[in-house]
């Protein structure tokens, strides 16, 4: 798992010069941020919820 914390730490900085490069700042950092929302809708399209809905709890008497 930390490779892939390893890949997007060294990984985020050389797409944003890529691009910069290529266009100027502002377009990377339109990029970068067009790319945070993808994985975002990726992230909430794919991943399944975990939480466990509990059923209400009724007084006995």
């Amino acid at each position: 798992m930390e490779a892939y914390w390893d890949v997007g730490s060294s990984g985020g900085p050389l797409v944003v010069g890529a691009v910069a490069d290529i266009f100027i700042l502002p377009v990377a950092a339109l990029v970068m941020g067009a790319a945070g929302l993808l994985s975002a809708t990726i992230f909430l399209l794919m991943v399944p919820e975990t939480l466990q809905k509990r059923s209400p709890v009724t007084e006995m008497r």
